[in-house]
């Protein structure tokens, strides 16, 4: 038997998953139907997993054996998920070794009954490593990615949770960035997901059938990563690299502005000081394609980056992987640029911001009048190519406060770790505590020591107070019968963050959107008994009355209790409850249409979720650019490609959804 590793604690409910994928859009991109959405549930700390080897004997299972090392972990993850019978589903991996490296093994868990009241029983997994990600090409195209002798079975004759052990033959070798496809024969069995890994790299997306390698499960640290647990050991001899920059969504779409034209993409690397042994870029259609990286747009090529690509035949999207030997010293910032001698030939643009670095959206094209900018996708695709750079030794580690993957009692965690490794603060955000480079935990280099937060809580005295504190010492302070709200990545009196209003503490809802009411009419008895009315004649057999005390509505539909009145956002709150002169009645009645309109117009930027639909760091009209052809207006289920404008998470697109657009343009990304 095998003991489960810690599973340090998110405590979630099962989570509704939504994914988009905007790499082929443009504008209003045309809708793909919306797969089975993922079921998932936190896993029980206690859960012991059986080991299962495959491909080797038991002996060479031992960790440590074989001149072997870990060179990918991904553990912390809590949420045994779902993903359908039948169905590949592919996770990027990343590991710390370069191409070519031998394989020793490779460890996974699996669950065969994630919904505990659903269906268990026997089945069988599948599972593979891909060289790239199989939803980039077609189904037919598919097994000749997998990776030879990567590739196992393991059936199983009943649904207890299990750690398969791959042990690999001798001389399979890897290059450094991969996919891991799994597939299950029936529905309800899974692999277990939510972390970001703590050696190598995952991005947060994965590869699910009808969104090609840019799934996720809503977007970290709000919902779980979209990383599986995995561990990779390689020979122990292979050297050590990471990877620097990694722009990684080979399904995207095509680029070529003409035959023997060179187009560049302006790439910030996520380390200085990158000695880069090798890169590579995704690529289509026959043709001869020649690579390098410089300085600046026009710039000549850095010596040592120029290489050449040929497809000769197919259709299939193919991977470029190019050795650099010796290793090349690259600058932070510079352009990789690409030139195709035939117009039939693409490289492809991934669609995305990068998942280790950054890069604007644009592409620079090369002619006659300079370097030309362009954006021809515009808003629905992010204009950058699908480029991957692998540097040369350790990636430089520091203290991480990780708030988001935090210890069983809430409390979080202080890991020394590479930045790309450490999961908290979501990135392009303004929430503390940052990863410092250097430090180690023993100093407790933060700001604010590790965990901490702004407390608002009510004292003895009834007087609302702010105290920076961790989650536990929140939920201790003050009046203990009173709510309390722990801001978590904010600080008391930063930026004027404050705790005024006693009755705000502890609410939840959007301030700019109405709650509950009191006030309108349903059918009381009869064939329409609880649907709105304004007459008697809509209810036959029945009468058209008032909600009464115990029940609320939303516009004219009653609901079965009141929502706590009030609004998630603090200051919002406080705001809008101390306009009225004869009291707080936002915060003591009802949070109705005049409250939401009071906090539409006092509280700028909404605090929840930022609006930045193209992911440079700031709201502005390139965020409203693909809005107008997503409105579908309310009660309208929205185009999965439109997910991004669906501001207030109600599945729809509508006028609400425009006005939280007009608030946040001009709004910095996160509050």
């Amino acid at each position: 038997m095998y003991s489960a590793r810690s599973r340090m604690g998110i405590t979630l409910p099962a989570l509704a998953v939504m994914v988009c994928d905007l790499a082929f859009g443009l504008g209003r991109a045309f809708a793909q139907p919306q797969p089975p959405k993922p079921v998932l549930f936190p896993i029980p700390a206690s859960v012991v997993l059986e080991r299962h080897v495959v491909g080797g004997p038991e002996a060479a299972n031992v960790a440590g054996s074989g001149g072997e090392r870990l060179v990918y972990s991904n553990t912390l993850g809590a949420f045994p998920a779902a993903l359908g019978a039948g169905n590949l589903v592919a996770d990027d991996i990343a590991t710390t070794v370069p191409d070519g490296c031998q394989l020793r093994r490779y460890e996974f868990p699996v669950v065969g009954k994630v919904d505990p009241a659903g269906i268990g029983g026997p089945y069988t997994v599948t599972f593979a490593l891909y060289s790239s990600c199989p939803g980039s090409v077609p189904p037919a195209s598919r097994p000749a990615l997998v990776i030879p002798g990567t590739q196992g079975q393991a059936v199983f004759p009943n649904d207890a949770p299990r750690l398969i052990s791959f042990v690999a033959a001798a001389n399979v070798t890897l290059p450094t960035n991969f996919w891991f496809g799994i597939r299950f024969s029936r529905n309800n069995a899974g692999v277990i997901v939510g972390a970001p890994a703590m050696k190598g790299f995952s991005a947060d997306s994965y590869d699910y059938p009808g969104f090609p390698c840019n799934a996720d499960f809503g977007g970290f640290p709000d919902q779980p990563h979209a990383s599986f647990n995995v561990e990779i050991y390689a020979d122990a001899t292979c050297p050590e690299v990471f990877i620097g920059y990694k722009n990684n969504k080979p399904s995207g779409s095509l680029f070529n502005p003409g035959a023997d034209v060179t187009f560049a993409d302006d790439i910030q690397l996520g380390v200085d000081g990158c000695q880069m042994v090798a890169y590579e870029v995704a690529a289509k259609g026959v043709a001869f394609y020649t690579f390098d990286m410089r300085l600046g747009c026009e710039g000549p090529a850095i010596p040592g980056t120029e290489k050449s690509f040929i497809i000769g035949s197919g259709t299939d999207v193919r991977i470029a992987r190019f050795i650099v030997d010796p290793p090349v010293p690259l600058p932070q910032n510079l352009w990789f640029s690409a030139k195709v001698n035939v117009a039939n030939g693409s490289v492809i643009v991934a669609g995305v911001q990068a998942a280790i670095g950054q890069t604007d959206d644009v592409i620079g094209v090369i002619g006659d009048q300079g370097c030309t900018l362009t954006d021809p996708w515009g808003t629905g695709v992010y204009a950058a190519l699908n480029v991957s750079i692998t540097c040369a030794g350790a990636p430089p580690a520091g203290a991480c406060c990780d708030m988001a993957i935090v210890e069983p009692n809430g409390e979080a965690v202080c890991r020394e770790v590479p930045q790309m490794n450490c999961p908290w603060p979501p990135r392009f955000s303004a929430l503390q505590p940052a990863w410092v480079p250097g430090a180690t935990c023993d100093a407790d280099p933060f700001p604010y020591p590790c965990g901490q937060s702004a407390c608002c809580f009510v004292d003895q005295w009834g007087s609302s107070e702010c105290a920076n504190l961790t989650q536990r010492q929140c939920d201790q302070a003050g009046d203990l019968t009173r709510p309390r709200q722990w801001q978590k990545g904010r600080y008391c009196n930063e930026f004027g963050r404050h705790c005024v209003h006693p009755d705000c503490l502890g609410r939840t809802g959007d301030c700019m959107r109405p709650r509950c009411h009191s006030q309108g009419r349903v059918c009381t008895g009869g064939v329409n008994d609880g649907q709105p009315c304004t007459s008697n004649t809509q209810c036959p057999n029945g009468r058209c009355d008032f909600c009464d005390a115990s029940h609320c509505h939303v516009g004219p539909t009653c609901c079965d209790s009141c929502p706590p009145v009030g609004c998630e956002d603090n200051e919002c709150c406080t705001k809008v409850c101390n306009y009225f002169p004869d009291g707080p009645y936002c915060c003591e009645v009802e949070w109705d249409d005049t409250c939401a309109a009071l906090a539409r117009e006092f509280c700028g930027c909404p605090v929840s979720g930022r609006i930045d639909v193209d992911g440079d760091g700031d709201s502005d009209l390139n965020d409203y650019a693909g809005f107008p052809g997503c409105m579908d207006g309310p009660n309208v289920s929205v185009d999965p490609n439109c997910r991004v404008y669906d501001f207030d998470r109600d599945t729809d697109v509508d006028l609400f959804d425009y006005s939280l657009l007009q608030i946040g343009l001009g709004c910095p990304a996160s509050k």
